[in-house]
């Protein structure tokens, strides 16, 4: 029964020929614009530490003109640290990726191209590590499999999906939703 239900779950990512010929082809486009995308994407994130250190500087000034209260720039000091550490995270994943979103976008689609082929054949452990790549909220019940699909329907949204790569950075790690 869940072999059956799993089965069928991953029966729709099967993409048949003029699928896949469609993907390589806009992956191979995404692989030829990467390098100038990524060297916007480093530009704007400089650009907005570069804002967001003015910014500081100017709470700072605040504070010691005394304009504003010490919780309150604590507050707002602790808010830009944040978004400076998150803009840090991204220019340093941006300058040391091992792989390019485009090749993430193909590994992840032939990732799921073939899933219900490698769960179908898999062993328990491949089959185990499959599910938790490819699905999110599973839940097994008497008679009864409930589990949803990374990114809803993976078939119907990737040609939509497969537009903006660029613009998402890690949205295709597989494992995450």
């Amino acid at each position: 029964m869940i072999e059956g239900e799993i089965l069928r779950l991953f029966g729709p990512l099967q993409f048949n020929e003029d699928e896949k010929k469609y993907f390589a082809l806009k992956v191979a486009r995404l692989k030829e614009d990467w390098g100038h995308e990524r060297k916007a994407q480093i530009q704007a994130i400089n650009l907005n530490l570069s804002q967001l250190q003015d910014r500081l500087s100017r709470l700072t000034d605040a504070y010691i003109d005394r304009m504003i209260e010490k919780e309150i720039f604590e507050q707002r000091k602790s808010a830009l640290l944040m978004e400076r550490k998150g803009l840090e995270e991204k220019l340093a994943a941006l300058r040391n990726e091992a792989k390019s979103v485009p090749d993430r976008l193909a590994e992840f689609l032939e990732l799921a191209g073939d899933a219900y082929l490698q769960y179908k054949v898999g062993l328990a452990e491949e089959k185990r590590d499959l599910l938790k790549i490819v699905t999110s909220n599973r839940q097994v019940a008497p008679k009864k499999v409930e589990s949803t699909l990374l990114s809803r329907s993976v078939k119907s949204q990737t040609a939509s999906k497969i537009q903006t790569v660029p613009r998402i950075g890690t949205y295709l790690e597989p494992g995450t939703s």
